[in-house]
């Protein structure tokens, strides 16, 4: 049996999430349902790339550290922050390639997170 410490057992949540990469822009994680409990970050989605599961960790000053692991194999590790109010972001890394993340979650109460707002944060620098 897996205890509270290696998993996630809080409710999964439906979130909405993108990532940048240079010459791709800005893609979505669609669909993408996400449990964050006891500094732990489980999740699942899909993007242009493939199916994915996500697994990692939040620590009390918010730091966020995750894996995203595509079916195909590969990693992805985005690094960030948690807002506590259901917004991760920061940026991911992988051997050629880097970029700007994020991830919102559907609160608690079921309230909608603002899309609008978050669609219009700014895509970071090109170069």
């Amino acid at each position: 049996m897996t205890h509270g410490a290696d998993r996630a057992e809080g409710p999964v949540r439906e979130a909405h999430g993108w990532w940048e990469q240079r010459h791709l822009g800005r893609q979505t994680m669609d669909p993408l349902a996400v449990t964050i409990s006891r500094g732990v970050v489980r999740g699942h989605g899909r993007d242009i790339i493939a199916p994915f599961t996500l697994d990692g960790t939040i620590d009390q000053r918010g730091a966020v550290a995750i894996v995203k692991r595509y079916a195909a194999g590969h990693a992805v590790h985005y690094v960030g922050m948690y807002d506590g109010e259901g917004v991760l972001s920061g940026h991911w890394h992988l051997t050629g390639g880097e970029g700007r993340w994020l991830i919102a979650i559907r609160g608690a109460d079921d309230a909608d997170v603002d899309i609008d707002a978050i669609e219009a944060i700014e895509p970071g620098p090109r170069d």
